[in-house]
């Protein structure tokens, strides 16, 4: 008979990791591990557990299903040719060095800046495949080893809220994620945003681990935080704030369980502190820079320097953010929690909040260290960007990382409101009630739109539907895919077809990517940008809602009468497919470029009458009309146009040239003025209201504005003169020669 006393129910299992029942070092004459970490949690949940298991494999099938069938991103060219200069740079040992581009001027040039984990990885493997960037497997390998990712941050979400709270709370964690249609879009199919958050998050749960088990953490905990401290950093420069936390962390910890006693076991603690903080740091940003070969020419140069570029990122986009499309340098210092707050689910953003509102609470029962690591490594960053006010676009896709940990301080305030329920019945179905109704739009939306669930806006938004026209949906022609798919089940497109065929749109990468190589010679596929799309002839359009103007979308005539096929989110539209039959305002826009005026009115009259519900039409015909100086006709066809697309700077521009050549300044004034609230860069503009503001004498604001046409387009002669003539008038004959031989100079 054994002599070993029973074990109560509830303690710690013997299966744990050893590391974390390890009894740390004697604290020196400060606060213990289980005050600062909690005790662990009872184990005596064998249904949660079998649940937990259960819903993470359910999740991760879910994920390795839907990346195969996800379309690419809009930002995935620029990462295939990452990808295959990587392997070239490493499989030449160095010598290849078209990977640094260093004379790159293009959009292109930034790529560099990013660690190569992933586009190094998925390079090798397909190039022992003998993929090409042609090949669908190509996309397949990098979309299924996205998914592999983000089954990491599906796995080590849960750990880090089970070891918290217990396999319940981690089987609330993922109800939460499967609630969760932004991070699993995104999973499928984003290299950069999905392996940062895999690094951050294992990183951050094997930080907790190693904090509890201090000074002496396992050898699995310390290799478990230096991978996933490499993988962050290994992905983009600022995985360095997870060594920065770790540094922070560690001297809070140290603090509170030893204090200043300054005896010998102090000292030797120090050290062993010291030695893990520096000695993990230092391996980790090694393993990074491995795999990143323009840190490996300069490792803390070339480092810090793409840390102050992402900072500070100057690429500039447009943007459509509360129905305004703004330049992403200049979107409102609360531009990421606004998105947050509309596109994460209900019961998701009540369990952040409630964690915050309820915090002594939550320390009280999940340990103050644990809580407090949690929420400062999900709400510092997005505190920074706030503070700092840094440039964003793209929703928040850039602040990825941090939800997983938020994510985890909602499951343990959920869980903290199960536990209060204990042996209370009603309330304990009315704590689930609400919280799986909370999640349920969610849940319904990733089910119903499984390979575009990234587009999700919840109920603060009003939807889909809601949010059309004000927020950006598809930003990244995900569903150009399925696009594609439509017109192969319509029989436009097949292997056996016969006729060629020409495809417009403005995300040319998506489209050739998503077309079958048994296509080869049989589809042409022409960049176009969807402001000025029939410049090139066109038989079908495929056409996603990113950089279409919140107004147009807005105004109801948007899909047009040319849509044949629509790709759609909860019956929103996100792509569009457009069949151009007549190719009247393609042949009118050939005509306008010819000066053949009498022949672009003819086929833009054509065009509006098929299709009265095309902005482009209506200016083209307002431009033709223009042209023969009729100016009434030209007024009218604008403001046609401008009832579909009132932003449209093109319309703007005919309508203001149209009202000036009829005299009406004060409404030419209004025109123009309203082109540079849409954009500030259209130079011609400020020509425009320099010329009226000088018929009006105004010379001061005259100046203002000619100056600014040519602070926007250095090259305009005729902004340059206009200048000239106001310096003149001004009496200011040294400025009026500067830009009288500036234009001088020009053609």
């Amino acid at each position: 008979m054994s002599n070993k006393p029973a074990r109560k129910k509830g303690s710690s299992s013997a299966k744990r990791p050893k590391a974390a029942q390890a009894a740390p070092a004697k604290a020196v004459q400060g606060v213990s591990a289980e005050q600062l970490y909690g005790a662990e949690p009872a184990e005596d949940q064998l249904l949660f557990k079998r649940l937990f298991w259960g819903m993470f494999v359910f999740l991760s099938a879910f994920l390795l299903f839907t990346a195969p069938q996800t379309g690419i991103n809009g930002d995935e060219k620029f990462h295939d040719e990452y990808s295959e200069k990587l392997v070239d740079y490493y499989l030449s040992f160095g010598k290849n060095t078209a990977v640094l581009y260093e004379k790159e001027e293009s959009y292109q040039k930034y790529v560099k800046y990013y660690g190569g984990f992933f586009d190094l990885t998925t390079g090798l493997i397909n190039r022992s495949l003998g993929f090409e960037p042609k090949d669908p497997g190509y996309q397949h390998v990098r979309h299924l080893f996205n998914a592999g990712l983000g089954i990491l941050i599906l796995l080590f979400s849960g750990l880090f809220i089970r070891d918290l709270g217990g396999y319940r709370a981690g089987f609330i964690g993922f109800l939460l994620l499967l609630a969760s249609p932004r991070l699993l879009g995104h999973a499928a199919m984003n290299p950069k945003d999905i392996p940062f958050a895999a690094g951050y998050v294992i990183s951050m749960y094997y930080l907790y681990r190693c904090l509890k088990a201090m000074p002496r953490p396992s050898n699995k905990e310390i290799i478990g935080f230096i991978l996933g401290a490499a993988l962050a950093i290994g992905t983009r420069a600022g995985g360095l704030l997870v060594l920065i936390y770790t540094a922070m962390f560690l001297g809070i910890d140290f603090l509170l369980r030893n204090r200043l006693s300054f005896d010998r076991e102090w000292r030797n603690n120090l050290l062993r502190y010291a030695v893990f903080g520096l000695g993990a740091g230092v391996v980790a940003f090694v393993l990074a820079i491995l795999f990143w070969p323009y840190a490996l020419q300069s490792p803390v140069k070339h480092t810090l320097e793409a840390l102050a570029l992402f900072s500070k990122f100057d690429v500039r986009i447009r943007v459509l953010f509360e129905g305004s499309n703004i330049m992403s340098n200049v979107v409102p210092a609360y531009y990421a929690p606004r998105w947050m707050s509309i596109t994460i689910a209900l019961g998701v953003l009540a369990g952040i909040l409630g964690s915050l509102a309820l915090i002594r609470s939550l320390m009280k029962r999940f340990g103050p260290m644990n809580v407090i690591v949690v929420l400062f490594a999900g709400l510092f960053p997005v505190v920074y960007i706030v503070a700092k006010h840094a440039p964003l676009y793209d929703g928040w896709r850039h602040l990825l990382f941090v939800y997983p940990l938020l994510l985890i301080a909602a499951a343990l305030f959920w869980e903290m409101l199960v536990r209060r329920t204990a042996g209370k019945q009603i309330a304990a179905i009315a704590v689930w009630a609400v919280l799986g109704l909370s999640l349920l739009d969610a849940t319904l939306f990733v089910v119903r739109n499984p390979f575009y669930s990234y587009t999700y806006f919840n109920p603060l938004a009003g939807g889909e539907k809601g949010a059309f026209g004000e927020y950006e949906s598809d930003y990244w022609g995900v569903s150009v895919k399925q696009a594609v798919e439509w017109m192969e089940d319509q029989k436009i497109l097949s292997p056996g077809m016969t006729d060629t065929i020409t495809i417009g749109t403005h995300f040319y990468y998506n489209v050739i990517r998503s077309l079958d190589p048994a296509y080869s010679g049989k589809v042409k596929v022409e960049y176009v940008r969807f402001g000025s799309r029939y410049t090139k002839a066109w038989d079908y359009g495929i056409f996603p809602t990113r950089f279409i103007r919140g107004p147009h979308l807005r105004s109801g005539k948007w899909p047009t009468s040319r849509t044949i096929g629509e790709i759609t989110a909860n019956g929103v539209p996100l792509t569009v497919i457009e069949r151009d039959e007549t190719k009247d305002a393609a042949a009118g826009e050939a005509a306008l470029a010819k000066q053949d005026w009498a022949g672009a009115t003819q086929h833009f009259q054509a065009a509006t009458a098929d299709h009265p519900d095309d902005e482009l039409g209506w200016i083209g015909l307002a431009n033709a009309y223009n042209s023969q100086a009729k100016y009434p006709l030209a007024e009218s066809a604008a403001n046609e146009a401008l009832k579909i697309a009132p932003d449209d700077e093109k319309g703007l521009y005919a309508l203001g040239i149209a009202q000036l050549n009829q005299g009406k300044e004060p409404e030419a004034l209004a025109s123009f003025q309203r082109i540079i609230e849409v954009n500030e860069e259209i130079s011609i503009a400020h020509y425009y209201l320099a010329l009226l503001y000088q018929r009006r004498n105004d010379l001061t604001l005259a100046l203002k504005y000619a100056q600014q046409s040519v602070q926007y387009n250095p090259k305009f002669k005729a902004g340059y003169e206009l200048t000239a003539t106001i310096y003149d008038l001004l009496g200011d004959s040294g400025n009026a020669t500067r830009y009288r031989d500036a234009a001088a100079k020009l053609k």
